[in-house]
């Protein structure tokens, strides 16, 4: 009876859901007609527009909302220009006018009644209509309007590279209306769209050498008839010959054709023109028996690559259809073009897809593209909001088939991102719309971490399960707009089962997942005990299996979840052969520390050392070992191993040993840092670390008494990391403390009464530096700054002498051209209290040279040499002056005990340089500073002698970690004394800043992120 009435409720239920839908849900109907011609001497099109719009809600409609997206090109004042300034391109931010476009000549009218248009919202893309008699439901209006489209270049999707022409977002397009209300929203790069389905009828004018490529299906016989034949032709051509020496582009006919196509049931309509295609066409039979053509558009230079591309084509469609059902469009069609937004774009029926070199990855774009056509195409969401379902699901089947082709572990990549993200704390959740996601968070968010979520869903529901509810939503759903609650509620009804767990705490909520191997048992011969402990905040179930050595499963176990903070232990069988025992082998589970979830056997060889570099394995926490080289003038060639942790994903703790022999010196020496980082999911502080280092290096040598001085620098430090308002906050805060203690060797001589000097050795003194910062950085790519505000207290001379130093510096840059920039810095710093005003030993200054490293900051080649190469070596900190000044204080080099104020000015030259090295820069630049002179033996003829300038021309490589810079003009004390020197090298400067290059930034760069 219980059985009975449990399949009675189960009925029931989808009986009342799809009731619900259809009681509830609606969705508007449009249809267009659009006529346009081609002008390639403007890049323009002009037309005229027209809409049948249906409403089928309940409501009167007083407005209709239209989209002007090509508007977003117009200016840098749009959504899209913000965007993708601060996502780091900045070719849109510096483009001609004569590079941008916008749509314009519009006159929205009805035969109806009048309309009036305005933008309540701002900017010129989200237009309102107001209807001067409402809209009643069941009820159409057909609006119409001229227009004349500018096309821009290939910032993004729509755009033309000289005369190959991308229509994408391209017309007026009404946005949709749903239970919400209206959803008007601007165009962005990164984030996609929401749109109502429609029908359409696309008249083109355009000259008679053109291919087209388009969604929908050409209905003119004459260009069908054309195209075939020309399809035919490319079939026969020697295509890889063709890539190897591609002919010259086509000059356009003088003569115009007129061209029809017509899509029905579609959310968009995509066109793209150019007259030097080849075309290949391949027919593929569907499961129905029904022919379905598939279409492949591509220039000379990717023929090799792309006569491939039907083949590619034909297998990901066949196993989207097997998935979730069968392809209903009439066609296909991808296009290898110049687009601006990612690797590849999709619209009903066609793609777009960058140029590439591989055919794996064209594989792989080609399926995650024409997959689009299921999900987002098919199964509409509103991918501006919910990002990660379309992506997500996409991504996921797309990973199934990657797999099925080419084996390995697609989702690798995903989970490598999601766990570099993690680690940093830098992570946001899925559930967030796409303009509130960093960059590269919008990949995590909407691709990677959903894929990973969805796999293990199938691992848990099993593949035959899986795709039997996937079957079921696209029956259900196709060509219907759903979203979040609607997708889970059609896989826990599908499944019978609670699956808040997937779709609230992993895709929703942003739960972190921590499950551990805490301890296994053994319970006689034939059984183990395990102890599972869950570490996270997530209840995922838990899926724990037996492996090999070659990481195939031999044998699974599908636990129930554990609560948060629960630990308890399952018994399962032994296996004699396996190589390990782990919770989820495959990593789909985004879990924040993949480390604690494996237990290898006794006999398991496991790797207790990485050789040169990290492990890929992110399992793997065993130290990194390479040979570290490096230089001082007092210590000569340093040689030695550098021991380290994983710099890519580490773990709370964290270190770096650089344990070295001077070949001069004879000495073991080296540095080393302990570092304990946490990252914290709630509060103001995002993360917290506590560092403890220590180095030892010579600082003096004085070859007649053959000895070397040595310093010994230990270092305390806590900093704080300030949580960032929102995802897309470019503006990061930090609290930090610093400690050091000194001991410096002292060379100890004797006078006699004869005035001879005696060398009696060595003696050693301590000293101690406290440091209290706050820093400020905003890292917008436009115009990127840094402030840091420092307290500063020492003690040395046996704790006899004491300062107090307050100090302001800071970096301010801002771009005028991509890759052109002008930068500020400046320095203000002071000692409100100083025991030693006329000669305390660690003044400020305006130049400081490499004696002046006085806290043991900065890698220098040669401390308080005076000539040859290493007197060159110059810090820029403090005053940041470049000029190298050996014997400063004989001329007063802007030193004081009291205050300094400098300006540092430099630029890149706005030309194009002979060479365009990656990292290099040629920069004029200009310093200027104030000090106040505290020192009583040096006596200024005015007050413009503390005044101290330069003028010069720097090489910056690698953004600030080194510089080489020239000195031309200066000011008199300073041009008086280079005039000295009489040598031209003496102009010269050479600055090393290993500091300027941080962990984080090094794994960025390397990574690409």
């Amino acid at each position: 009876m219980k059985s009975i009435l449990a399949l009675l409720l189960f009925f029931c239920s989808g009986f009342l859901s799809v009731w619900g839908q259809s009681s509830d849900y609606f969705q508007q109907q449009s249809r267009y007609e659009i006529h346009f011609r081609l002008n390639e001497a403007q890049h323009s099109l002009s037309g005229h527009w027209k809409m049948s719009y249906q409403n089928q809600s309940a409501d009167s409609l007083t407005e209709i909302w239209i989209h002007l997206w090509p508007n977003a090109y117009r200016n840098n004042g749009s959504p899209f220009a913000h965007q993708l300034a601060e996502n780091g391109d900045l070719s849109f931010q510096f483009a001609a006018d004569s590079a941008r476009g916008g749509i314009d000549s519009l006159d929205f009218s009805s035969p109806s009644q009048s309309l009036s248009s305005s933008f309540p919202l701002g900017g010129q893309e989200m237009l309102r209509l107001e209807l001067s008699s409402p809209l009643a439901p069941g009820d159409s209006l057909l609006i119409e309007s001229p227009f004349h489209l500018k096309v821009p270049a290939s910032f993004s999707r729509l755009g033309h590279q000289k005369q190959y022409y991308q229509l994408c977002q391209w017309y007026p397009k009404v946005a949709v209306y749903d239970a919400e209300g209206w959803h008007p929203m601007p165009y962005l790069d990164q984030g996609e769209f929401y749109g109502e389905f429609g029908d359409y009828d696309i008249y083109i004018e355009l000259p008679a050498n053109y291919w087209v490529a388009a969604t929908g299906q050409l209905q003119t016989a004459a260009e069908q008839k054309r195209l075939a034949d020309w399809a035919k032709a490319c079939a026969k051509m020697d295509l890889i010959g063709l890539s190897v020496d591609p002919p010259p582009s086509l000059p356009s006919d003088s003569s115009f054709k007129q061209l029809h196509y017509q899509a029905k049931n579609v959310q968009d309509f995509a066109l793209f023109l150019n007259k030097d295609f080849y075309v290949l066409k391949k027919e593929m039979p569907l499961a129905t028996g029904r022919k379905l053509p598939l279409w492949a558009f591509f220039e000379a230079e990717e023929a090799y690559i792309w006569q491939l591309a039907p083949d590619f084509m034909e297998k990901s469609t066949r196993y989207y259809s097997k998935v979730m059902g069968e392809y209903p469009y009439p066609q296909i069609t991808a296009v290898q073009g110049p687009l601006g937004a990612g690797g590849g774009m999709e619209y009903p029926m066609i793609t777009i897809i960058n140029p590439t070199s591989s055919k794996k990855y064209l594989d792989l774009l080609l399926a995650h593209e024409i997959g689009h056509n299921w999900w987002y195409g098919i199964l509409a969401s509103n991918e501006r909001k919910h990002p990660w379902i379309d992506e997500g699901f996409n991504s996921y089947i797309e990973s199934r088939y990657m797999q099925q082709e080419y084996g390995g572990q697609p989702l690798r990549q995903a989970y490598l991102a999601y766990l570099l993200q993690a680690q940093r704390n830098e992570e946001q959740s899925s559930a967030l719309p796409s303009d509130s996601l960093s960059n590269f968070n919008y990949y995590l968010a909407a691709y990677a971490k959903p894929s990973l979520i969805l796999s293990y869903l199938e691992q848990h529901l099993g593949q035959p399960k899986m795709d039997s509810i996937l079957q079921a939503i696209y029956e259900k759903w196709q060509f219907k707009h759903l979203g979040p609650q609607e997708l889970q509620r059609e896989f826990e009804q599908g499944s019978g089962q609670d699956l808040g767990w997937c779709f609230q705490e992993l895709l929703q909520d942003k739960k972190r997942v921590d499950l551990a191997l805490a301890k296994l048992s053994n319970l006689g011969s034939d059984s183990l005990l395990v102890q599972i402990q869950n570490k996270g905040q997530a209840a995922p179930p838990i899926f724990l299996a037996y492996m090999n050595e070659e990481g195939e499963l031999l044998q699974a176990f599908k636990l129930p979840p554990l609560a948060a903070g629960e630990t308890k232990s399952f018994r399962i069988p032994k296996l004699a052969h396996a190589h390990s025992l782990e919770i989820d082998p495959f990593a789909y589970l985004p879990d924040y520390n993949r480390a604690n979830q494996q237990r290898y056997f006794a006999r398991s060889k496991r790797k207790r050392i990485n050789l040169l570099y990290p492990s890929p394995d992110f399992t793997n926490q065993a130290p990194s070992v390479a040979p570290i080289i490096g230089y001082n003038a007092h210590d000569g060639l340093l040689l030695g191993l550098g021991v380290y942790s994983n710099p890519i994903f580490p773990k709370n703790w964290r270190y770096q040993l650089y344990p070295l022999v001077g070949t001069s010196s004879e000495q073991l020496l080296g540095q080393g840092q302990f570092t304990f980082h946490k990252g914290l999911q709630k509060g103001k502080i995002k993360d917290y670390q506590i560092s403890l280092g220590y180095k030892r290096y010579s600082y003096f040598s004085r070859e007649r008494y053959n000895y070397k001085l040595q310093y010994q620098r230990w270092r305390l430090a806590a900093e704080l990391a300030l949580r960032p308002k929102a995802g897309r906050q470019f503006r990061r805060q930090y609290i930090g403390l610093e400690n050091l203690l000194i001991r410096e060797e002292e060379e100890n001589f004797e006078r006699d009464s004869l005035n001879n000097i005696s060398y009696l050795g060595k003696t050693a003194s301590f000293r101690s530096v406290h440091r209290l910062y706050y820093r400020w950085e905003n890292r917008h790519p436009l115009a990127p700054a840094n402030y840091k505000l420092a307290l500063e207290f020492a003690q040395y001379d046996q704790g006899q002498e004491q300062y107090l130093k307050l100090s302001l510096e800071g970096q301010k840059d801002w771009y005028y051209a991509v890759g052109k920039k002008v930068g500020l810095r400046f320095f203000f710093g002071g000692f409100p209290f100083h025991s030693d005003r006329d000669f305390g030993a660690y003044p400020l200054h305006l130049l400081s040279r490499n004696a002046h490293d006085y806290h043991y900051d900065n890698y220098v080649l040669g401390r308080n040499i005076q000539s040859g190469f290493s007197e060159q070596q110059v810090l820029i900190k403090e005053g940041g002056f470049k000029l190298p000044i050996a014997n400063a204080q004989a001329i007063g080099d802007g030193r004081s005990n009291s205050f300094i104020g400098a300006i540092n000015l430099r630029a890149d030259l706005p030309i194009r340089l002979p060479f365009r090295l990656p990292y290099f820069r040629l920069q004029p630049y200009f310093d200027l500073g104030y000090f106040e002179n505290t020192a009583p033996s040096l006596q200024l003829d005015s007050p413009a002698d503390a005044i101290f300038y330069d003028l010069g021309l720097l090489l910056d490589i690698g953004d600030g970690l080194a510089q080489i810079s020239y000195s031309f003009y200066s000011n008199e004390r300073l041009r008086n004394y280079m005039k000295d020197k009489n040598n031209f090298w003496a102009r010269f400067g050479i600055s090393i800043n290993l500091n300027s290059w941080s962990r984080e930034k090094l794994t960025d760069e390397l990574i690409g992120f």
